[in-house]
């Protein structure tokens, strides 16, 4: 058996998908398809395997009633194959019977069956099984489907490297995860042999660099990072580290006559700073030999380098990653940015230079304007936007590539080995800034996998393309030794000088996801720095650490034309953030949303990952007026289309499935379609006072009490049973959460207890110790001093007459929010907010879809649940000329839905108003105050959401007009 090198497996593999790609008939083209299936390893068939191998077991005479197994390999594997279109586990099931029936000596460990275009491929365990019962009790241990176009990715499977060793193989979308756990275990045991943690990182980035270069290719000979190891230490580990440093010292050996061990002189010299300096030898064992081990049985070649960053960051300590506001970045979540950024309109644009007859020019200018691109990810992490956006770029000049050199063959021009045809965009055209040293050297690493990885491309891809032209040719294209590097500068980008990275004036495109970091989050620092770059005075602001980033990024590109495209929290573009933020961005620094995702959720398939709620937001000057803006929308309207679970038990829909796109004119703050560029500047600014002339609204009691004063249905009946004298100071509650269930919950009100009554009730006085000393803990002075009266709440709201509610926070799901009355002696807590007194027609406003859209567009989120505002929505809701003489039209209506309502008393309003749930008297009573509002608006009313956003808008710019 001759031994190949990856490299050429990999490029046999792509020509035997290619050449293979039309076949379907089982009889007159299974030999020869199997024996070039083996030759893309260097097998000769006719050495190791049989074709239509007969089953004495299965028949007497070798005419009549005999079987034929298709392709044997006696230990090795059974191959079945049918024509396309058969069912393959029914052909399973045929090749389990083959298999049953072969000597104990010869049976198989592996079955295949095929089509030609589809694989399935079973590892079986030890012990048979009736063949009726495979599917019941899964006789295999392992299995992998794939088609042959994908063949490439999966075919070192079938290297005879997995014939002779225990290799493990994963299927794509489980390899990551597994290898994430095995990292964090390694990790865990470096922590407990109290390595240096200074060196741990640098310890892994090697061990997975050696892993991946001789799995993909950059190192020649697969495999050989693995069985060296396994093969030149010893079993109990101890001379591990050792043969570790003697591979780090040949990868980065430039004048290879040094290398006097075998076997290392097998290594090549790469260069790149990734093996420069020696590490501490790690104390190994058996476990952490076993550890490697085990990883180096994974198929790194099919772990994308772009997710390497990812890997590393699951085995930090969940602590270390809500400081440094780390999120999990998917290949998906980063080309929603860079593809409305930048991807999407050269991927257009290459297409329309394809279209051309005469186009050679033109893609060589195409491909010099994409190795003139630089971009900047001023908080770059592990580098997964700098990877990805690589990667991609890379294969645009790829693509750009392979058709000039389709038409320079048809010339007979040379390109084999001409550098006018090789690739030119390099790692050096990426620029980052990142504070943590070890994710700068995972970013710099990762570039140089991606750049060895795509090198590969296009040697394959060139080959191909040679043989298809009768050139046998086989282009081997590598820029090992390293000689360019990406320039990644571990920094405070907050205190750095950007220009001092890369000019403003020749950055392409700025790209990242910053840390978020929450106002109450953020360490004293990140807070000074952020008051500091936001210049808003006073306090400071309550804006997210990422808004740094805006801001500091708006301003470094005054002096060039970059577009920006960054990942952030949510609340930047909702309530009082956007007023502190967005007059920085389009007033001081004059730039324009181009693009934007609203609200949708940043899944991760991995352990421990954040689960956050983003938006993605791309900028541009206001001075650079694009072709189009777009607007990713995740809401009700495109559910229906992306329902169910992923393969990690995720939602499908709304927020966690895919957007519904618009083209729009303009992108105000919110994250909305406005029809004008006055509109997409206008910033809806928190009032203390209503501007609409409607009664003041409050929030309800805050009793900071630790829960103390807090009791639901059966906390109470125990209380009462303890000591019946405290009844006459418990009181109803009313919060969002039990307002919405319709559960009762109580609360003790104690204002105004006499200390005899405190003396005589002892549990009353342990529940107000309880409560000071809970106070007594709180870093808060005001907390502080509410502790010196602890028998009080520190806010005390208490109606005495008829007040209307507002949950502060309420569901995604509810069409409107659930506005309810309540009467004495309830008492509302912090998580409402109350209007005492109210008229009958300001519950009609508050429950119409007018309202709503107000709410919905200006007001605060958490996480995806609609949060209301008394400043930002209710005081700010835009009313028409002579609103209030005609308001009171409303109170009919309103009464309407109350009656409704209270026809089912028993029915909660999270039920009521449930999309599933809601009935039709109430859906159409809710729909006649609908229009009943819309006209007090305009006559005519509106035919869409759109419509009624641009009107209250205009309201709401003249209403601001009129206070100044």
């Amino acid at each position: 058996m001759a031994f190949i090198s990856q490299n050429e497996a990999l490029l046999r593999a792509a020509r035997f998908a290619a050449e293979w790609k039309d076949a379907t008939k089982e009889k007159q083209d299974t030999h020869s398809f199997l024996n070039d299936f083996f030759g893309v390893f260097g097998i000769d068939r006719k050495k190791v395997a049989v074709f239509e191998h007969f089953i004495e077991k299965l028949g007497t005479s070798k005419k009549r009633g005999a079987a034929f197994v298709d392709l044997l390999w006696p230990k090795k594997i059974l191959i079945e194959q049918k024509s396309l279109g058969k069912n393959l586990d029914d052909a399973f099931v045929q090749a389990m019977n083959y298999r049953k029936a072969l000597n104990d000596e010869d049976k198989p460990e592996w079955v295949m069956v095929c089509d030609f275009q589809n694989f399935l491929v079973r590892r079986i365990a030890k012990v048979d099984i009736e063949v009726k019962d495979i599917f019941e009790h899964r006789e295999w241990t392992e299995e992998y489907r794939f088609t042959l176009q994908d063949y490439e990715k999966w075919c070192l499977f079938f290297a005879p490297e997995f014939w002779k060793e225990d290799l493990e193989f994963f299927a794509p979308e489980d390899l990551d995860y597994h290898v994430a756990e095995k990292l964090a275990e390694l990790r865990d045991k470096l922590h407990e042999l109290e390595y240096p943690e200074d060196f741990t990182i640098k310890f892994l980035i090697r061990i997975v660099f050696c892993l991946f270069a001789a799995d993909s290719g950059i190192i020649e000979y697969r495999n050989i990072f693995y069985s060296y190891l396994r093969t030149k230490t010893r079993e109990d580990g101890h001379d591990f580290g050792i043969q570790l440093g003697q591979i780090y010292r040949a990868l980065n050996q430039k004048d290879r006559k040094q290398i006097f061990i075998t076997g290392v002189k097998d290594f090549p010299y790469i260069n790149g700073g990734i093996f420069d300096g020696n590490l501490p030898d790690a104390p190994f064992d058996l476990g952490m030999r076993k550890i490697i081990l085990d990883l180096g049985k994974k198929n790194w070649r099919q772990i994308s380098p772009i997710i390497f960053g990812t890997l590393f960051e699951s085995v930090m300590e969940p602590k270390e990653r809500r400081e440094l506001g780390v999120h999990y970045t998917s290949e998906e979540n980063i080309l929603r940015v860079l593809g409305p950024l930048f991807l999407t309109e050269l991927q257009e644009e290459l297409e329309q230079i394809k279209n051309l007859t005469h186009q050679s020019e033109k893609l060589h200018a195409y491909e010099q304007k994409l190795r003139g691109l630089k971009f900047f990810d001023p908080a770059c992490g592990c580098g997964s936007f700098l990877l990805c956006a690589y990667e991609q770029i890379r294969k645009l000049e790829l693509e750009s590539i392979l058709v000039r050199r389709e038409s320079a063959i048809a010339q007979n021009i040379a390109v084999n080995g001409n550098p006018d045809y090789e690739p030119r965009v390099n790692v050096d055209q990426f620029y980052g800034i990142e504070l943590n040293p070890t994710a700068q050297a995972i970013t710099e690493a990762a570039l140089w996998m991606i750049d060895q990885l795509q090198n590969i491309e296009f040697s394959k891809s060139a080959s191909i393309q040679n043989r298809k032209n009768g050139d046998k040719t086989e282009v081997r294209y590598s820029r090992i030794p390293i000689t360019s590097s990406p320039n990644i500068i571990q920094d405070d980008a907050l205190e750095l000088d950007w220009e001092s990275v890369l000019p403003a004036a020749e950055c392409s495109y700025i790209i990242g996801n910053p840390p978020f970091v929450g106002a109450k989050m953020q360490s004293p620092k990140q807070r000074q720095q952020l008051r500091r770059i936001a210049d808003l005075g006073g306090n400071g602001g309550t804006l997210d650490f990422v808004c740094a980033w805006f801001i500091r990024a708006t301003d470094y590109n005054q002096n060039g034309r970059a577009r920006i495209g960054f990942v952030a929290s949510n609340s930047i573009c909702q309530g009082e953030q956007v007023e502190q933020l967005w007059p920085i961005i389009l007033d001081k620094y004059k730039h324009q949303i181009l693009f934007a995702h609203q609200t949708f959720a940043w899944q991760s398939p991995l352990k421990k990952a954040a689960a956050v709620h983003c938006v993605i937001i791309g900028l541009n000057r206001e001075d650079d007026k694009p072709a189009k803006r777009i607007l990713f929308h995740y809401d009700s309207e495109n559910r229906s289309k992306a329902k169910g679970k992923n393969s990690r038990g995720k939602r499908q829909d709304g927020i966690y499935g895919k957007p519904r796109i618009e083209i729009v004119d303009f992108i105000s703050p919110s994250l909305l379609n406005v029809s004008s560029y006055e509109f997409s500047n206008l910033i809806v600014a928190s009032s203390k006072i209503p501007m609409n002339g409607f009664p003041r609204m409050i929030f309800g009691s805050q009793p900071i009490d630790g829960g103390h004063f807090h009791f639901d249905e059966s906390q109470k009946n125990k209380l009462l049973l303890l000591e019946p004298r405290v009844e006459k100071f418990l009181f109803p509650l009313i919060g969002a959460k039990n307002m919405l269930s319709g559960k009762p919950r109580w609360i003790l009100s104690l204002k105004g207890i006499t200390s005899d009554e405190l003396k005589a009730i002892p549990v009353l006085s342990n529940i107000v110790e309880s409560v000071r000393e809970f106070r007594l803990k709180s870093l808060r002075k005001t907390t502080l001093e509410f502790a010196k009266f602890p028998d009080e709440f520190a806010e005390t709201v208490i109606p005495k007459s008829t007040f209307l509610c507002v949950p502060r926070v309420s569901t995604e799901r509810l069409k409107y929010i659930p506005v309810a009355f309540f009467e004495p002696p309830v008492i509302p807590n912090g998580a409402v907010e109350i209007v005492i007194d109210p008229p009958l027609w300001l519950f009609g406003i508050l429950s119409s879809a007018l309202h709503m859209l107000w709410f919905r567009n200006v007001g605060g989120k958490l996480k995806s649940d609609p949060r209301y505002s008394i400043t930002i929505v209710y005081n700010t809701f835009p009313v028409p000329d002579g609103f209030h003489s005609k308001a009171i039209k409303l109170e009919p209506l309103a009464q309407e839905i109350l009656d409704i309502r209270a026809e089912t008393p028993d029915s909660s309003l999270a039920t009521l108003y449930d999309p599933k749930f809601m009935t039709s008297k109430l859906t159409k009573a809710h729909q006649s105050l609908d229009r009943a509002v819309d006209r007090l608006y305009d006559p005519k009313g509106f035919e869409t959401d759109q419509q009624r956003l641009a009107h209250l808008f205009a309201l709401y710019e003249k209403q601001i007009a009129e206070r100044e």
